[in-house]
């Protein structure tokens, strides 16, 4: 026999699980951040297990494997110290990775910043091929030996070669291999080896694998250095092993956490439960995990800012974890998202660190000193230090002016963090369709046996399972996990008839590739199990559905059915096509170790405690709390108490009881008893800072779960892909309470259409009803951007208490043009249906009769898509039956009074914040002229005494007769936007927000249109001319591109609409961005391949347009380039802005250049077209758009 080791190597501790000759079990901590000596701590950690345990030296002892799970890529990420590479892509494409989906990261920063590239330089290279495969452009050899010569000169050694279409056609990436190649490149990639059907996405992936790959190998080597004879194994992102020389950079990112969903797995596994949560909560997040049966993956990503694509398990990290920071702001308790990290760390922990999580722990004695080494302080030899956390509880009760103690406040802290994290773990449960009381939680990690009872009581779940190696799980689970490897083939068949025949051999083909890549690892062919999936779609569709595949199954019948569970909806009749085929090859299960043997721990890192009279904190008492040895617990215990010994402390709550299985692991069940929360009349009397930030986040994550059903259940590219829509929740008279964070000239407005419901069907509405909603008078924004609105009635009453609504905007509502975003409108019906508000769910019934009335017969203009009008209807619908589900689970858990009373004082809670503002603001105007000849005209005036802020809006133009009018709706979204941009931090978003202001809005003006004047230019360009005037008033931001750039072109047969980006303003002490969306719009924009694959144009160029930007001594950001050949004949809409007037800068800042749209007919000669226009194209005609960039700040060279 020989020793095994199992090591996890995070980024504090390096967790070693190791099994002896004897089959002895061995568990050792080691630093991570303190590798001496330049040797690893992985190294560090076998040295000192075998030198107090091997009787032979640690040279000479037998190792038979090693299986590593490590956290190197993700801090590669994380530090940007990859190596440089250089990147290939189609010419015209060189800034599409820096584009990426055009979308801002956080639309609240004044500062809008985007992650750079990963790569050192680009160079596009003259090629084409297009999605059909075929080759539109040659590659030129000699142009390409030319490049790569030059980058060779250069120092570059790393490249990856990434050309659109490519996995249609790889021939030209194949070409640029062999060259790269015999010039003597060291690593090259080709995009082409990732299967994945998106240019960007492909990119990403290939230039991410590309970045991390030696910086893996190279630490895979160290080790290997040390033990070149024996086996060793990484985990991989996938969720299973792989040989150390075939570990890639992209199945690094979640290798240490994916070793602790193997370990949750299988202890459940060893108790015969079938179904879990994981629950890993670390220093700094928590991640979790669900589990039924088979292995969870998916295959988009977003990790350190960047987007991958590649097989990981399904594992969800949220922002809160043991170091997560304690703050009283904005009369609110807050939790994180930031951290204290290791260092200084928590306070408690003696090293200048601020009050966290653990601290509260630590005050309500659910963790206690001595159960800790001592390696705190400032020479890391103390004990944790409960009087530092005691003194700084004090500090916050007295900034608070409260008469709550300090237990009380350590308390509400601790609700607020189980909250935000049963919120995170209601997402998952949502998204999947699953109802969580039948699972178990499965809790490991160091914080996580604190907090896993109250967690489960959150989210319904009765069992919580804790392993006795739960600290050490990770490690655990790297060890009893398999080797395994997936292959993909991504396909384009209908399934038709004896579709299955033409599979089979597809499936051979992969099935050795899968079974040659495990008997190269060792593994022998009759050990290996093959499992097929098969992925469908309907035709024309994004929304993928995956299955075990065998060939009696009848997928037609299955796929409708799980469409209409997961989607809420299926087409019957309508062609399904096969995406992807993909075998995954597995040994069969090992037995190296068994979890159920007790271990023997290195350093203990505490004695085992046995005590009677200690007590801890729990809802607002007392209570006597007994402390029990793991080692010796043998019969069942009533909460409270403490489980603290070995490797395990646990806090059991009251009406929890804990025992010890006969497997070793510790099961937790909540008694027969459903305590609702009650508050105490002081709760109704003034605001409770525990209950406000409860509130808030409950509401704010309804909205954002029914904005989760809606992208989920809807079949629009314009809900589903660019994400236009939002979600929100309204009191009872209809003022805003909550309004997940989606699309920014949403904000604010939905209210009014809320309000216009009420007052039209006020005295008739009742339960199981839902309006419809888009009147831009009342409300509304434009006539695409159509609102589901449903009221939410408590028990028996007559008057509703809240409201939910879904808004979104649909591809085509008629009009005059398709896409219905006419440029030359000047009718509000030559825009489209018009609704003012129709009820359309009764009983609980949708009335479909009565909308294809609405859409079809009674408009001029009727609708060109009605199906796929009515499918986006009924994602709203759905969404708001979530939101009205979610309202139902909180009204069950609170008192009735308390959630109303609290709907008012979150509004007052975000009144309060703005009055705080107002006292930062000095009075200012602006005035920012449209293209059209009108002007947009604001004077802000603060009243500091009486914290009220006036906007002015006199001297605005008129009303317009084209369709420029902006509906009071969207000035006030306007306004609601840059409040919430100048506070600088998270506040509950709501109609508290505009208490404090006075709106002076002119009758007549361009700003307050009657109807029938059209407006559809009014929501998406005047929206942004608003926010740059406002912004200019108050001298904070120069202007954005301000415009959307909104093109839309089709005929009868299809329709496709998006918004373009451009150059962000410049601002004291920093930059504008590139090729970003700015301020009222952060639609995503379609990749280039889908966009081809789906619609007869060819994309030619989508570049960054350098010298665009406005010069400054902070410089503006530049717009973008946007090429597009048309390959039918088809009707094109412009509507854009900033084409005759500059995007201006601030404080001697220069102005940024202006946009262009050129029409580049075959037949003729170039036509510079003007910002609103409406033209016919005919195939082979291009269309040039040009965005405007961002204006400069302060005068060039000159520091302010």
């Amino acid at each position: 026999m020989k020793w095994n080791f199992f090591i996890d190597k995070g980024g504090t501790f390096t967790d070693i699980v190791s099994i002896s000759p004897e089959k002895k079990i061995f568990i050792h901590k080691v630093l991570s951040t303190n590798d001496s000596q330049n040797v690893d701590s992985t190294l560090v950690g076998i040295r000192e297990i075998l030198d107090k345990f091997e009787k032979r030296n640690e040279n000479k002892a037998d190792i038979g494997i090693i299986k590593l799970g490590t956290t190197i890529g993700t801090n590669t990420l994380l530090q940007k110290n990859g190596p440089d590479i250089a990147f290939l892509t189609t010419k015209g494409f060189e800034d599409s990775v820096k584009i990426g989906l055009q979308n801002r990261p956080d639309i609240f920063s004044l500062q809008v910043k985007k992650e750079d590239p990963l790569y050192e330089t680009v160079i596009g290279v003259e090629e084409r091929i297009s999605h059909k495969g075929e080759v539109l452009k040659p590659i030129d050899g000699k142009e390409v030996t030319k490049i790569l010569n030059n980058l060779k000169g250069k120092g570059f050694k790393i490249l990856i070669i990434s050309f659109l279409h490519s996995i249609k056609n790889n021939s030209h990436e194949k070409i640029v291999f062999k060259i790269a190649k015999e010039i003597g490149f060291d690593v090259i990639t080709t995009a082409h080896i990732f299967p994945i059907p998106k240019f960007i996405l492909r990119s990403e992936t290939a230039i991410l694998e590309c970045y991390l790959s030696p910086v893996i190998q190279s630490y895979s080597k160290r080790i290997k250095k040390k033990y070149s004879s024996v086996p060793l194994y990484f985990m991989q992102s996938s969720g299973g092993l792989v040989r150390s020389d075939l570990f890639n950079g992209s199945d690094s990112l979640l290798s240490g956490p994916a070793g602790g969903v193997i370990g949750a797995i299988k202890a459940a596994e060893a108790c015969g439960i079938k179904k879990i949560i994981g629950f890993d909560m670390g220093g700094t997040s928590t991640d979790v995990f669900h589990f039924a049966g088979e292995l969870e993956r998916k295959n988009e990503h977003i990790i350190a800012e960047k987007k991958i694509s590649c097989p990981m398990l399904d594992i969800y990290t949220l922002a809160s974890g043991g170091g997560s920071i304690l703050n009283y702001n904005d009369f609110r308790f807050q939790v994180g998202p930031q951290s204290a990290g290791s260092n200084p760390g928590p306070c408690c922990y003696d090293n200048g660190g601020p009050l966290t999580v653990t601290d509260a722990n630590l005050l309500l004695g659910r963790i206690l000193p001595s159960s800790f080494a001592q390696n705190f302080g400032k020479n890391k030899n103390s004990p944790l230090n409960p009087s530092k956390t005691k003194i700084q509880f004090k500090s916050f009760k007295d900034k608070m002016n409260t008469a709550k103690s300090i237990y009380k406040i350590a308390e509400g802290f601790i609700t607020i963090a189980n909250q935000k994290m049963a919120l995170g773990l209601e997402k998952i449960s949502k998204q999947r369709g699953i109802d969580l009381k039948s699972y178990t939680l499965v809790s490991y990690g160091g914080a996580g046996g604190q907090h896993a009872c109250e967690l489960a009581d959150y989210i319904g779940i009765k069992k919580v399972l804790i392993h006795p190696l739960a600290s050490v799980l990770s490690a655990c689970g790297i060890g009893k996990a398999q080797i395994r490897n997936i292959q993909k083939k991504h396909l384009s068949i209908k399934v038709l008839n004896n579709w299955k025949d033409k599979i089979e051999k597809i499936y051979f083909e992969i099935e050795n590739e899968a079974k040659k890549a495990l008997i190269s690892q060792g593994v022998h062919p009759s050990e290996i199990i093959l499992q097929r999936k098969i992925t469908l779609k309907y035709e024309d569709t994004f929304s993928l559905l995956s299955f075990h595949y065998s060939p009696e199954k009848n997928f037609e019948k299955i796929f409708s059915e799980k469409h209409l569970k997961e989607f809420g909806h299926f087409k019957k009749d309508h062609p399904i096509w096969i995406d992807s085929l993909s075998v995954e090859a597995l040994e069969k299960e090992n037995q190296h170790f068994d979890l159920q043997k007790r271990p023997i721990f290195l350093n203990q890192l505490q004695n085992s405690l046995h005590e009677t009279n200690h007590q801890v904190f729990y809802k607002d008492n007392w209570h006597q709390c007994p402390i029990f040895d793991p080692e010796t617990l043998n019969k069942e215990e009533e909460g409270p108490c403490l489980l603290i010994g070995g490797n395990t402390s646990l806090f059991i709550p009251p009406h929890w009881k804990i025992s010890s299985l006969s497997t070793g692991e510790f099961l937790i069940e909540k008694g027969n008893i459903n305590l609702r929360d009650v508050q105490k009349e002081e709760s109704l009397l003034r605001p409770d800072p525990v209950l406000i930030e409860l509130f808030n986040n409950r509401y704010l994550s309804i909205a954002e779960q029914m904005g989760l059903t809606l992208e989920k259940t809807s079949m629009s590219v314009n809900i589903k892909e660019r994400l236009d829509f939002s979600c929100a929740l309204f009191d009872k008279q209809g003022n805003l309470l909550s309004n997940a964070p989606h699309i920014p000239v949403h904000l604010g407005s939905m209210e009014d259409s809320v309000k216009s419901i009420i007052n039209s069907f006020k005295t008739s509405m009742i339960h199981g009803e839902s309006f419809l909603h888009n009147d831009p008078y009342n409300g509304g924004t434009h006539l695409p951007d159509m609102t589901v609105i449903t009221p939410f009635f408590i028990g028996n009453s007559k008057q509703p208490s809240f409201f939910v609504a879904s808004r979104g905007h649909h591809a085509d509502i008629g009009g005059i043009t398709p896409g219905s975003m006419p440029s030359s409108s000047q009718n509000i019906r030559e825009e489209g249906i018009l609704i003012k508000g129709a009820k359309i769910v009764s009983d609980g019934q949708l009335q479909e009769k009565l909308l294809e009335k609405l859409f079809l017969k009674d408009t001029q203009y009727p609708t060109r898509e009605f199906t796929l009008n009515l499918a986006d209807i009924k994602a709203k619908i759905a969404a708001n039956h979530l939101g009205i589900k979610k309202l139902n689970e909180f009204i069950n858990q609170y008192d009735e009074n308390l959630i109303l009373k609290y709907a008012e004082f979150l509004q007052e809670n975000a009144s309060q914040s703005v009055e705080e503002l107002i006292d930062t603001l000095e009075e200012g105007e602006f005035s920012c002229p449209i293209d059209n000849g009108s002007l947009i005209k604001v004077k802000i005036t603060p009243n500091k005494k009486e914290k009220r802020l006036t906007i002015d809006f006199t001297g605005t133009s008129k009303i317009s007769s084209d369709n420029f009018n902006a509906p009071f709706a969207v000035t006030k979204a306007s306004i609601l936007y840059v409040i919430r941009v100048l506070l600088k931090k998270s506040i509950p978003l709501n109609s508290g927000c505009l208490r404090p202001l006075d709106i002076i809005i002119p009758p007549h003006s361009l700003l307050s249109p009657k109807e029938p004047h059209a407006v559809v230019a009014g929501n998406v360009e005047t929206s942004q001319i608003i926010v740059d005037a406002l912004f200019g008033a108050l001298g904070i931001l120069s202007s954005s591109q301000g415009t959307m750039n909104n093109l839309t072109f089709g005929n009868k047969s299809f329709q496709y609409y998006e918004t373009i980006c451009g150059g962000s303003g410049a601002g004291n002490g920093f930059n504008g961005e590139d090729a970003v969306h700015t301020h009222m719009t952060n639609s995503r924009i379609t990749d280039p391949e889908i966009l081809e694959e789906k619609f007869p144009i060819l994309l030619e160029e989508f570049s960054i347009r350098k010298g665009s930007a406005g010069k400054g001594n902070y410089t503006g950001g530049n717009g973008v380039k946007r090429k597009i050949k048309f390959l039918q004949k088809m009707d094109v809409s412009l509507l854009t802005g900033r084409r005759k007037f500059s995007p201006h800068g601030l404080l001697g800042g220069e102005p940024a250049l202006p946009g262009k749209n050129i029409l580049s007919p075959k037949s003729g000669n170039e036509i510079e077209l003007p910002s609103t226009a409406t033209i016919t194209v005919h195939p082979e005609d291009t269309l040039t758009i040009e965005t405007p960039g961002g204006g400069g700040w302060g005068t060039p060279g000159h520091q302010n």
